[in-house]
């Protein structure tokens, strides 16, 4: 949609901490939001990659009593 602008990235934030603003950590965040969480709830994320870590800290952030992460690799 690009209805928002460039930002500043700060001198304090890593670059490599940064770019997970930039896509991984909405996306993630879109799917726990898509999930209609509320406070207490058990969730569970199949998949442990950087997209749903950030789905289970967005779970979190949202109240979730419990996240579990599901993943093939240890």
């Amino acid at each position: 949609m690009a209805d928002v602008g460039p930002t500043v990235i700060p001198s304090t934030l890593d670059l490599d901490d940064a770019v997970l603003l930039t896509d991984v950590f909405p996306t993630g965040y879109q799917a726990a939001e898509m999930g209609d969480i509320e406070e207490g709830d058990t969730v569970v994320v199949f998949g442990a990659g950087p997209v749903g870590l950030m789905a289970a800290k967005s779970a979190w952030l949202m109240g979730a009593g419990r996240v579990i992460v599901v993943d093939h690799v240890e």
